[in-house]
Parts: structure tokens; sequence; C-alpha cells
């Protein structure tokens, strides 16, 4: 199980970066998105730099078939789609810096393979804790949420009180003495993946509506087919055993809007 101490180390990577983000607003992170998967902006910071005490860049960010560019026209047509849980929580291992991969804590993968050169729209929803129930007290940063979104099935019920995170921001933590992070509102972090070709490479993408924040904790995103299967991955810098929650991870085919002189 993760301990306080061991989160002591966590929030000394926010300290270290506080200036940043706190100079930073989100109205300048959404400014500085672009519509292609563009890994790690200067404003954010990953899971695991912040829970492993150091900076650093996280999954291999490619952009083979991935796009942003926007809908134009309204509504686009959802045809056939397929949802999909993916579990925060692993009760066998954790991120081991000496073992590549070891930051992931599980993944899904669509049935069939996402057509090549169509477009889907890609909806992720949930909430979920990297820390135990037991690290969230009374004096804790930020508003967390009474539960997840969606519960894990293999923890009890009663072991998942508190959330902080959704699939895009961070918006509350237990508080261990290293102060307030979150002055500036919740802050964004790249540190999970969306794959279009099976897991040769991973993506941070940016959310149709923007790099922005959003209370009900759905972030929508357009792809494109490979050919391949897709596949969707949680990761954590820390024991995989004392999370909770899961994410609702949907793939639609869309319809592509016709073109107009």
């Amino acid at each position: 199980m993760k301990t306080r101490n061991s989160k002591t180390a966590v929030l000394t990577a926010m300290a270290l970066m506080a200036a940043v983000i706190v100079a930073a607003p989100l109205m300048a992170q959404e400014a500085q998105s672009q519509p292609a998967a563009n890994g790690s902006m200067p404003t954010e910071i990953t899971l695991r730099a912040l829970q492993a005490g150091v900076a650093s860049g996280g999954r291999s960010a490619g952009t083979t078939g991935i796009v942003g560019a926007r809908v134009t026209c309204i509504p686009p047509t959802l045809t056939c789609g397929e949802c999909l849980l993916l579990d925060s929580y692993n009760p066998n291992g954790g991120y081991d810096e000496a073992v590549p991969g070891s930051v992931v804590v599980n993944t899904v993968t669509t049935s069939l393979p996402l057509a090549a050169g169509e477009p889907y729209l890609l909806t992720i929803t949930g909430t979920v804790s990297y820390w135990a129930v037991s690290a969230w007290t009374a004096d804790y940063i930020g508003s967390p949420e009474p539960s997840p979104m969606f519960l894990s099935p293999a923890v009890p019920v009663g072991a998942q009180q508190d959330v902080g995170f959704d699939w895009e921001y961070l918006f509350a933590y237990p508080n261990e003495t290293m102060g307030n992070f979150l002055l500036g509102g919740p802050i964004h972090f790249a540190y999970q993946g969306i794959s279009v070709n099976n897991g040769a490479t991973f993506n941070d993408l940016t959310p149709l509506a923007g790099q922005v924040y959003n209370p009900q904790h759905i972030y929508k995103y357009v792809v494109v087919g490979t050919g391949q299967k897709a596949k969707v991955a949680v990761a954590d810098g820390g024991p995989h055993g004392d999370n909770y929650g899961r994410f609702k991870v949907c793939f639609q085919h869309l319809t592509p809007c016709p073109l107009t002189n």
C-alpha cells in the first residue's frame, strides 16, 4: 500500500513546479493546445513525475492515426460503437523504475480493429483515486468527490470513498503538509495513453473542447483508424493495489461530414 510518507515525495515534486503551474492558468494551457497529439506542454506535469518526485516525460508519443480536428457539421452521425471499462486497480505489482512499462496499471483493447482511414469519436468518462482511502482525511486539498463514477469490482465498496482524478485532471489530493497546488484550479496530467495501432505508440490527446477541466469528467476526442485495434492504458507511478475507480472508454464510428464548397 502507498504510505503518507511516500506521497510526501509526490508533493515535493509538485512544490518544485508550483511556480510554473500557478503562473500559467488554464486559459493559457488552452491557448497552447494543438489539434494533434503533442506530448507534454510546458504547463503540464506527468503523474509519474508527481508520484516519483522527479520530472520526466512519460510514455512515448507518436502521431500515427491520431487527429484532433473538430467535427464541423452538426451533428455528425454516430454508428456502431464499443464501450470498455478500464480499472485503475491492479493487485499485482506496481511501478519499478528498472522495469520498462511497469507504470501501466491496466490496458483495454477494442474487440475489432478500427477501420483504416475512418474517424471515430472516443469518449472517456470517470474518476479514480491513486491513493488508498486511508490517505483521505479531512485535511485534503481541493474538492474530492465521495466515490468513483464507476467502482472497481475487486475493491470493497467501503474502501472507495474519495476520488481526486479524472482522465485529464487532478482536482483533489490528500494534504501532506506540502501546501495547496490547486490555487489556479485543477491541474492537467499527461500520463495516460491512447493508441490506435495496437499499442505500437501511445498518445496524450487534447480533448475536442480544448484543454479545459470538465467537472462532469467527460472528455471526447477524434481518432482515425489504422486498420488495427485500439488500446487505452491507465498508469500510476507507484503501487497499483491501493487504487480504485474505473474509466468508461467508448469508441463510436463517425460518418464523416460531407465536403462543401
